[in-house]
């Protein structure tokens, strides 16, 4: 199974079948609780890094009038996030399939993409390009069993302090257990609340072009 999809490139949509793998680096980027793709494509124009290139995912669950990766406060969150991990997972052995290779692949998610994005990370274990969470739903199952590789992945982590959400100090708990052990990390934090900040945005892209 496929997700619904939609591939930026540069500044425009294009057949990735088309383009040669070798010139260029692919960001999966994951929507929040109760969103979509669509928004995020005005965050790839922010975004805006030279030879990046993206995959806006939807999540596969309906979620009132968005869509979800799973659904919240599970019972059980590892049983709860397996699905949607694997249809990731799918997505990034879609993308090696065309010729991309591990290391020319990002993962960038927030909120509840945020924890794809870690969670995907886990499970495929080889080093990626690079790993952005922004204000990501975090859990304690989140805090083991991650591979050598994912602590070789350049790996930005950001969140608001006055998030109403997610509880910043969940998020920097988890950020400075897998600190310590991480070879190329990056803690951002900004006085916002449970969103996408301007210099948040600024910061991811100069993390971007220093990391690819």
């Amino acid at each position: 199974m496929r997700l619904q999809s939609k591939f930026i490139y540069a500044k425009s949509e294009v057949d990735i079948s088309a383009q040669p793998k070798t010139d260029f680096k692919v960001m999966l980027v994951m929507h929040g609780l109760g969103d979509s793709l669509e928004p995020y494509q005005i965050f790839t124009q922010e975004v805006n890094v030279t030879n990046l290139h993206y995959l806006l995912l939807n999540a596969p669950m309906e979620y009132f009038t968005g869509l979800a990766w799973f659904l919240p406060d599970p019972k059980n969150p590892e049983e709860a996030v397996k699905q949607s991990t694997q249809l990731v997972l799918n997505e990034i052995n879609f993308l090696i399939e065309e010729g991309f290779k591990p290391e020319d692949i990002l993962l960038c998610g927030f909120s509840q993409g945020g924890c794809m994005a870690l969670n995907v990370a886990k499970a495929f274990g080889k080093k990626l390009g690079g790993i952005a969470a922004l204000s990501p739903k975090t859990y304690p199952f989140m805090l083991e069993d991650f591979s050598n590789e994912f602590y070789k992945t350049p790996l930005f982590i950001a969140h608001g302090t006055s998030d109403s959400v997610i509880p910043f100090e969940q998020t920097k708990s988890f950020a400075d257990y897998h600190a310590k052990s991480h070879s190329d990390f990056i803690w951002k934090e900004y006085f916002m609340d449970h969103e996408i900040d301007i210099d948040e945005i600024h910061d991811l892209r100069d993390w971007l072009n220093e990391s690819l």
